[in-house]
């Protein structure tokens, strides 16, 4: 799969776009029995010296970059669909800031509100600025299942974690992401 090259601007380390990352993608209808599983994985992922990227836009996704501390190993790339100048950072992001754990990457736009067209460029741009993709639910028929399918064969490594809701996605071109595999995160 060839990606588009997006023009981005950044706010933060730059640096991290050379640290070992990961993408994180989760439906926004995540099944809520599915929570208990995610916030075990996105623990242990918090807890490793990477790069954790995301849009942090579906609901799963906002709760996890809650989740993180200022003071766990995991840095944060976050990918918005706006104007990056209209990002008022949180005490928190603004700490990571500070700290240089954190980075802000948007494409190059004026648009003050998020759209679809933005929106798929934001994640052409993650998904282009990230060799690992790790998908913690997909829901059929979703923007999600349609990246899922593009992504096999692509030369990204592709990761699922493991549950009885995501078997559909299960394949040989596909890692499922578990507790005892979780080292692959830090291969290839």
């Amino acid at each position: 799969m060839d990606l588009p090259s997006i023009v981005f601007t950044t706010r933060g380390n730059i640096e991290l776009l050379s640290q070992n990352k990961i993408a994180i993608f989760a439906s926004r209808n995540t099944p809520e029995i599915m929570l208990p599983d995610i916030l075990n994985f996105f623990d242990r992922l918090r807890k490793l010296p990477i790069g954790l990227s995301s849009g942090w836009h579906s609901p799963v996704e906002r709760m996890l970059l809650k989740q993180i501390e200022i003071t766990q190993p995991a840095n944060v790339l976050h990918y918005f669909a706006r104007e990056l100048n209209t990002i008022k950072p949180t005490l928190l992001q603004q700490q990571m800031l500070d700290e240089k754990k954190l980075l802000i990457i948007a494409p190059v736009t004026e648009s003050k509100r998020a759209n679809k067209k933005l929106i798929r460029q934001r994640d052409m741009l993650l998904l282009s600025q990230n060799k690992k993709i790790c998908f913690l639910y997909i829901s059929k028929g979703g923007r999600l299942e349609t990246y899922f399918n593009l992504l096999l064969n692509s030369g990204r490594s592709v990761f699922i974690m493991e549950h009885p809701l995501n078997k559909d996605y299960y394949g040989n071109d596909v890692v499922i992401l578990n507790s005892e595999n979780f080292d692959l995160l830090f291969t290839g």
